[in-house]
């Protein structure tokens, strides 16, 4: 004879996961100090400060990324150093001759008026979208020292949304319908 095989009952499993949870607690009972995660149920308010800190930094990053390029190439006087191509090679995005630019903003060196290209300098060059037609986020960050920058300002406002999701928890679980099983993960 073959063995039969057995077939628990509609909603057999979802009680048997009801029960255990109950009986281990779940991420929500005091039990569970850390919750599911592994880190802190709550984080200090130093913390919370120092994450919406670092949002406004970010903020500020990206909307003055044309101030960076200004300060950071002038400053460094990355023209000649790490801007190495001859302003006669480069082209603006809006039809305007770099090599004007170049003499209009004193960008000369050993006798040549120079330019950045692509990935040079510290951040892209704000006097002109050199090989693209508009500025971008993109165009300001495709050198090393900035995407880097990028990197450093993103960092932390990621992992805050990693810890806290991008929504309100107590706004979520009061909207939660109770057909959703808490063992679910869209609970």
């Amino acid at each position: 004879r073959a063995p039969r095989s057995f077939r628990p009952a509609a909603g057999q499993h979802a009680r048997e996961a009801q029960e255990m949870v109950d009986t281990e607690g779940g991420p929500d009972t005091k039990n569970d100090a850390l919750g599911a995660t592994g880190l802190p149920s709550s984080t200090s308010g130093r913390f919370k400060l120092f994450q919406l800190f670092m949002l406004l930094l970010t903020v500020l990053f990206l909307f003055l990324l044309p101030v960076w390029s200004r300060v950071f190439n002038g400053w460094f006087d990355v023209y000649g150093t790490l801007c190495v191509t001859p302003a006669e090679l480069l082209t603006c995005g809006n039809g305007e001759i770099y090599l004007d630019i170049a003499k209009r903003l004193g960008r000369i060196h050993n006798g040549t008026f120079v330019g950045c290209a692509c990935e040079q300098g510290i951040f892209g060059d704000h006097a002109c979208a050199v090989g693209q037609r508009r500025f971008s986020v993109s165009y300001y960050i495709s050198t090393a020292p900035g995407t880097g920058a990028m990197a450093a300002f993103t960092a932390w406002p990621i992992l805050s949304s990693w810890m806290h999701g991008v929504g309100n928890r107590e706004f979520f679980l009061a909207q939660c319908s109770s057909a959703v099983h808490r063992t679910s993960v869209a609970y």
